[in-house]
């Protein structure tokens, strides 16, 4: 999360991508609620989630709190997608880039679709998913690196992207996440 932090309140992104909605939607729209009350215009945050009840939880989380109008959630089934490695399981793209409009995404993270066990679909197609998506310099933050599926998905994706992911943090290390920058003409 303090990767979030400092991501969140030095970068300003225009646009945040979350895959996986949470208490990560939560800290989003309150750190939105909080640019607004200091007459700063904050970024759009668009959490997707392929599951709608899941969906529908964290909806309410932010509207019990009076934060709902921060976030926009897409609800994204898990489809087949093809990857370096083949095909690989990962949410929708189309109903993510209608949600985005035509922008960019200056911060993504990556906090689903689950992968606790080999039945789900986890994280290694997420980055072929949206990286047309990902503006130049996307701080990229994947959750959950502790379990083998994350940093097997990290892995494949260095050997894939190579010198379009850079400053990669926490990939030596025990930590639960790992950040770095994308790099790349958005669209492509």
């Amino acid at each position: 999360m303090i990767a979030l932090i400092e991501a969140f309140d030095t970068r300003a992104p225009g646009l945040v991508l979350e895959l996986g909605s949470g208490i990560s939607s939560l800290f989003f729209a309150a750190r939105c609620s909080s640019l607004m009350k200091r007459g700063i215009t904050p970024p759009r945050i668009v959490s997707v989630e392929h599951s709608l009840e899941w969906l529908h939880i964290a909806e309410k989380r932010l509207r019990s709190h009076e934060l709902d109008r921060y976030v926009h959630f897409v609800n994204a089934p898990i489809v087949p997608l093809e990857s370096a490695e083949g095909s690989v399981m990962c949410y929708a793209p189309a109903p993510i880039f209608e949600a985005i409009q035509g922008r960019n995404v200056d911060l993504l993270l990556i906090d689903g679709p689950p992968g606790f066990n080999l039945t789900d679909p986890g994280r290694a197609g997420t980055l072929y998913a949206v990286e047309a998506l990902l503006n130049d310099g996307c701080l990229v933050v994947v959750d959950d690196t502790h379990r083998c599926g994350e940093r097997l998905a990290i892995r494949e994706w260095k050997q894939t992207f190579g010198k379009r992911i850079r400053r990669m943090r926490g990939w030596l290390t025990l930590d639960t996440q790992v950040e770095f920058e994308w790099h790349g003409v958005p669209g492509r």
